[in-house]
């Protein structure tokens, strides 16, 4: 099994390769991140059992190697596009499962 500090690093590393190469070609102009479910759902259901997810939320209790990259990643996304605000706009999708090849 791969160690928890190199998925986290893989997982921000490859978020900020893709980022930054979009940002250098200079004709994109939106990035459409997948990312999932695990970088957003973390404790708020255990304090408001009726909690309504929203782009507010974030993961703020990560249990696995996966989500804390997953997490780590996506905050790595909404700093790079505050960074590149002026080449392009960043829009991530969070679906809890993914199907198919």
């Amino acid at each position: 099994a791969m160690e928890e500090k190199a998925l986290i690093e893989m997982a921000v590393s490859g978020t900020e390769r893709a980022l930054r190469f979009a940002a250098g070609a200079g004709t994109i102009k939106r990035v459409v991140v997948t990312a999932t479910m695990a970088s957003i759902c973390g404790t708020q259901r255990e304090t408001n059992p009726d909690h309504l997810w929203s782009e507010a939320d974030k993961n703020d209790a990560p249990q696995t190697g996966y989500s804390k990259g997953k997490t780590a990643a996506e905050a790595k996304a909404w700093e790079l596009a505050r960074e590149y605000s002026d080449l392009f706009s960043v829009t991530t999708v969070h679906p809890a499962v993914v199907l198919g090849p």
